[in-house]
């Protein structure tokens, strides 16, 4: 049975980037062992919608058929890869205004008190998400910017849980900023995580 991946790609700076190096090396990878899955890209600069950010002028019109597509598209996905980098401590804005187009009551998630209990996620738990992140900072430097718990609580928020983290911190320290992005990542251990994927 042939798998339908999404990729949400996120970064600001897609052509010197750690997370699109690195999710171009796992994706080629993916493509050699898996060759009849579904590939999706989803390039969150190039979308009209999420580039229309949620405000006070759109918010009665913004829940529209586009929000409905990328909530399909989401559901639809057993597989989802996303790939960002931290931009003033937390997730580059394209990806917060995907999470506010597809985070929708009764669509995406149940609020706890429409029911018993913690509130539920719609989405099916068996997801498997791989979040390919990058950080200048070293991880645990700003405790408040812990962007990849951020993503963790929101997919979680959901229904899924199924959430594997390769993150690149400090990569703006100055011992690794000499270092090239093809020094800094470890194609072995992307290649790992493909095939586990």
């Amino acid at each position: 049975m042939s798998n339908k991946v999404l990729l949400i790609i996120s970064s600001v700076s897609e052509k010197n980037s750690f997370t699109c190096k690195a999710t171009e090396i796992f994706i080629e990878n993916y493509k050699l062992i898996n060759p009849h899955d579904q590939i999706e890209i989803l390039n969150l600069n190039n979308n009209k919608k999420i580039l229309s950010v949620l405000n006070s002028h759109n918010f009665i019109n913004f829940y529209d058929d586009e929000s409905d597509k990328l909530i399909e598209q989401l559901k639809s996905s057993n597989k989802i890869i996303i790939a960002a980098g931290m931009i003033n401590f937390s997730v580059p804005t394209t990806l917060k205004a995907y999470f506010d187009n597809v985070l929708q009551v009764n669509k995406t998630f149940k609020y706890k008190y429409q029911g018993n209990g913690e509130s539920i996620g719609l989405l099916d738990s068996k997801t498997k998400v791989q979040l390919i992140l990058a950080q200048g900072a070293i991880k645990g430097w700003y405790p408040f910017a812990s962007f990849d718990n951020y993503l963790i609580g929101v997919l979680k928020f959901m229904g899924i849980t199924n959430v594997d983290v390769l993150l690149y911190d400090g990569t703006k320290t100055s011992q690794k900023s000499k270092l090239s992005i093809d020094e800094i990542i470890d194609k072995n251990k992307l290649i790992e995580l493909s095939n586990n994927f």
